[in-house]
């Protein structure tokens, strides 16, 4: 923070940083139980032609976690006082614009939805 200033983007390269290592931790996981067969190529290529295609399920369906529960967080986190969804409204609120608030809650309502519901 001291090299960027107070804004956003500390916030964004600390969640980017940390949701990076922690679903780097799981593929990582993940791959050390594929069984790999012994008659394939070596090196990258059995890398790129084998491992990541057997990762890449788990590796999207942990990214789409990962992003749910942010989009989630930003809206607590806001009503805590960083300048995120939630901050908005809670300041909609104090200064007595309902609609605003409203407004802002339905976003959110449907940014959630829009998360739970997008791969169906």
């Amino acid at each position: 923070m001291i090299a960027l200033g107070p804004s956003g983007l500390p916030t964004i390269q600390a969640l980017g940083l940390h949701n990076g290592g922690l679903i780097a931790f799981l593929v990582a996981k993940q791959s050390e139980q594929l069984v790999l067969r012994q008659d394939t190529v070596r090196g990258l290529n059995r890398y790129f032609y084998e491992v990541t295609p057997r990762l890449c399920g788990q590796f999207i369906t942990l990214m789409h976690y990962r992003w749910e529960v942010i989009l989630r967080e930003s809206a607590i986190l806001g009503l805590l006082g960083v300048a995120t969804l939630g901050f908005y409204i809670d300041s909609a609120f104090e200064e007595i614009r309902f609609d605003r608030a409203v407004l802002l809650i339905i976003v959110t309502a449907l940014l959630n939805i829009g998360v739970y519901c997008g791969p169906c």
